[in-house]
């Protein structure tokens, strides 16, 4: 109970849904913001993995699964070409 409270503030599932976009590539992608309305969109930021491949990260938050999942869409529908990896409510970020 006490760690619910803890995730509502910040604005953590299940208070909210997220989602990690990981997109391979060394070229940064541009995204329209305005596309994701009622979702904040943090990001594309740049990130290594452990092979030293660059790739960026996309983070939607958003209030509801739909809200959430048409972010996802609009981000996809800018991202055709590329291979995107989405992960929906990570348990870790």
């Amino acid at each position: 109970k006490r760690e619910l409270e803890e995730r509502r503030e910040p604005g953590f599932p299940p208070h909210t849904r997220i989602a990690v976009l990981r997109i391979e590539g060394d070229k940064r992608p541009k995204l329209d913001p305005f596309g994701f309305k009622d979702a904040e969109a943090l990001g594309p930021v740049g990130a290594m993995d452990k092979k030293g491949k660059k790739h960026f990260k996309l983070l939607l938050k958003a209030a509801s699964s739909a809200i959430l999942q048409k972010a996802i869409h609009h981000a996809l529908e800018q991202l055709k070409g590329r291979k995107v990896d989405v992960d929906v409510d990570p348990l870790e970020l």
